[in-house]
Formats: C-alpha cells, sequence, structure tokens
C-alpha cells in the first residue's frame, strides 16, 4: 500500500464526524477498502481529534478527513489547528462537507487542505468518492514515512526511467 505492494505499514485515517448518521455511512463505505494494512478511527469532533493527534498513546494517522460543521471546534478552526502545529501540521487533510460553496473549497484550500470533497446525494455516490480517495492516497501517493527504498528513475533526469537488468 501507500505506493508499494510490498510496504506492509498499516496506513491510518482518521476522520472527525459529528453526525452519527454521516459516521455511520462514511465508515460502511470504507468498509470494503478495510483490510489488514487499512485502519479508520473516528473522533466527534475538532476538539477530540486535536487531543487524538496529541495524545502518544494514539499511532499518528497518514491521512485526516474533517467535516466542516462540527461543534466545540470547527473544520475551519481544527484545519488551522493542525497546520499551525509543526509534530502534525505535514498529514494531509481532506475536508469532506455539505457545502459546495465556492468560499468554502477557497478557504480549506487557503489554510492548507490536501483536497475538498463534497458530501453527495446518494449512499453509491459516497461510496464511491471514498473508495477513490482511499486508494489515491494508498495506492497512488507516497506519504513520508512510506517512501520507496529506490526510485523507478534516476533523480538526475526524471524523464529517463531505469532499465531492468
Amino acid at each position: 500500500m501507500s505506493g508499494s505492494s510490498l510496504d506492509k505499514r498499516k496506513f491510518r485515517i482518521l476522520v472527525a464526524e459529528d453526525d452519527p448518521d454521516d459516521r455511520s455511512l462514511t465508515s460502511e463505505a470504507l468498509e470494503l477498502e478495510q483490510d489488514a494494512y487499512l485502519s479508520i478511527d473516528f473522533v466527534q469532533d475538532g476538539m477530540e481529534l486535536i487531543d487524538h493527534l496529541d495524545k502518544a498513546t494514539h499511532p499518528s494517522p497518514d491521512l485526516i478527513i474533517v467535516d466542516l460543521n462540527m461543534p466545540c471546534l470547527s473544520g475551519f478552526d481544527t484545519l488551522k489547528v493542525i497546520k499551525a502545529n509543526p509534530s502534525y501540521s505535514s498529514i494531509p487533510v481532506i475536508v469532506m462537507s455539505i457545502s459546495h460553496a465556492a468560499g468554502d473549497v477557497r478557504a480549506a484550500y487557503d489554510l492548507g487542505a490536501a483536497g475538498y470533497i463534497g458530501k453527495p446525494d446518494s449512499y453509491e455516490e459516497l461510496k464511491s468518492r471514498l473508495q477513490i480517495l482511499s486508494r489515491y492516497w494508498t495506492e497512488v501517493i507516497i506519504l513520508p514515512g512510506n517512501e520507496e527504498p529506490s526510485l523507478p528513475y534516476d533523480t538526475g533526469r526524471p524523464d529517463k526511467f531505469k532499465q531492468a537488468s
């Protein structure tokens, strides 16, 4: 996963979602993607997410998904706290919200979001989007700590792939 089928480190997703129905739907949608190498944890709001990140007993997530409209600490405020803390500012954060407003999308990216997903109207579309998201972050993107032992190309000339021996 995470760029290499040989990499067996567990990929951890932390989801901050206050609505129990949305947590359940998100969990169901990602259930098909869960395997021995994918772990999904849920927290109910931004404050709980920050507490989770601050506790040494919890492994650091590889990806965070936050809802915008949460009590205690909004998704925007949670994003600000995450990106301001050097201990976890490099963790990619995806905003998932019912809002499709251009201002919300722009604000999320301006605050450092790695992506923005509008919550769709149907469960099937939610499932499709979350499965694509999961595969993108676990099979395509290489995150710090999951680097490949050697690149498939000569770093001096990225347009030239190494020849197989």
